[in-house]
């Protein structure tokens, strides 16, 4: 299948968006992805009220990459693009009154996240003006996160206390289904 891009938007020699909203949306994310490290790094070092005021703007950066996604993909398809937006709200939604301590106690943003970038992949993959392969890599991005809520929800203990070291081993062990134990025969 040979995907044609639109002569107004795409630059023929590299085959690239020349849309000053797509690189604007890119800048914004890479901006969201900067303030949520630094957020982290804060909480890390024990400045948890300045590790949440940078988290509150990083969440503002993903509102807006929200929206800016939803126009850009808008013309792909208007109503998979509606429904990824509230997704990521709702997950944004969640996140600022967890701030908070508001927030649902058993609802984790990343599932609505995880939704999120699987239609986001898919909207990805039916464009012409972005490459087949983001939307890919962004769909998988958000298996793993709705497989990660659901490795979490069925052995909690496993991530609480986790690093990256061990993360991946928690989750494998999460999915494995539980062996049933032998009982000794009694004599």
């Amino acid at each position: 299948m040979v995907r044609q891009s639109d002569p107004k938007t795409a630059n023929p020699i590299i085959g690239t968006s020349s849309d000053p909203r797509a690189r604007t949306t890119g800048v914004v994310y890479l901006l969201y992805f900067v303030t949520a490290v630094f957020a982290k790094f804060l909480h890390d070092r024990g400045l948890v009220s300045y590790g949440n005021a940078v988290n509150v703007v990083a969440i503002g950066c993903y509102i807006a990459v929200t929206l800016l996604f939803y126009e850009m993909f808008r013309p792909v398809n208007r109503a998979v693009s509606l429904s990824a937006a509230l997704f990521s709200l709702a997950g944004c939604a969640i996140m600022t009154l967890s701030l908070v301590h508001l927030g649902p106690p058993n609802i984790s943003p990343l599932l609505f996240f995880g939704p999120y970038c699987i239609l986001i992949g898919y909207l990805i993959f039916q464009s012409a003006f972005l490459p087949w392969i983001l939307g890919v890599l962004m769909a998988s991005a958000g298996l793993g996160w709705l497989i990660f809520c659901v490795a979490a929800a069925r052995r909690p203990s496993v991530f609480l206390h986790s690093d990256a070291r061990h993360l991946s081993r928690g989750v494998v062990d999460a999915m494995a289904p539980r062996a049933r134990r032998e009982r000794p025969e009694v004599a």
